[in-house]
């Protein structure tokens, strides 16, 4: 998924709710789940190659962002920062 459609999905979630889903060290993927403001709605946002994970595990969601860096990636929303190295995805979770 590119960067400026992730972003516009991401803002979606503006005023909803978010939270460290998941971590596994042996794959260095983190999974954090994003929702909307009424609970409606979910997403799951994931991260390979996680380098370093700084922050809240929950918080409400204010400006949700990947941004690239000369060594991969970084997630930025609200006191959680992720840097990551590979890859991302954004997850539907919600019924269709």
């Amino acid at each position: 998924m590119d960067l400026v459609r992730t972003g516009a999905a991401l803002s979606a979630y503006i005023g909803g709710t978010a939270q460290v889903w998941s971590y596994t060290s042996t794959h260095d993927r983190l999974v954090i789940e994003l929702s909307v403001a009424d609970g409606s709605h979910r997403v799951y946002l994931v991260l390979i190659g996680c380098v370093g994970i700084w922050g809240r595990t929950w918080w409400k969601v204010s400006s949700p962002r990947i941004e690239v860096t000369n060594s991969g990636f970084l997630f930025v929303d609200g006191d959680l920062r992720v840097e990551f190295l590979h890859e991302f995805q954004l997850v539907d979770a919600s019924p269709s």
